[in-house]
């Protein structure tokens, strides 16, 4: 917040002609899309990035700043970092256990519970 404000003041009064639009954009994104969906063949993030089951080789659960994460490290590409501070936890993760195929690592790290 305070990095924000200071961008304001210095770029002020244009900055705020650029930055309140780009805010209220990504406000919108956040309250509007699910960040986490599960779909038949994999799960997307934001409904823009898609991560298709037999990419994923390991799972393991983190936390950053006290929220809770699942790193999903991938065959090609970069880490996914699935944001596991949603609403209904419990049910992300039996979705996607019942979801990814048995014996994928995706299932293991689900199947294992709340971490």
């Amino acid at each position: 917040m305070v990095l924000l404000g200071a961008l304001i003041f210095l770029t002020w009064p244009w900055g705020l002609l650029v930055l309140a639009p780009s805010l209220g954009l990504m406000v919108a994104v956040t309250l509007l899309v699910p960040a986490v969906t599960v779909r038949p063949d994999g799960i997307s993030l934001y409904g823009v990035n898609h991560l298709q089951w037999d990419d994923v080789t390991s799972v393991r659960a983190t936390t950053v700043i006290g929220l809770p994460y699942a790193v999903v490290q991938r065959r090609k590409g970069m880490r996914w970092w699935i944001p596991l501070y949603v609403d209904d936890r419990r049910g992300l993760l039996a979705t996607l256990a019942s979801r990814a195929p048995a014996g994928s690592a995706i299932y293991a790290f689900a199947a294992a519970g709340p971490n």
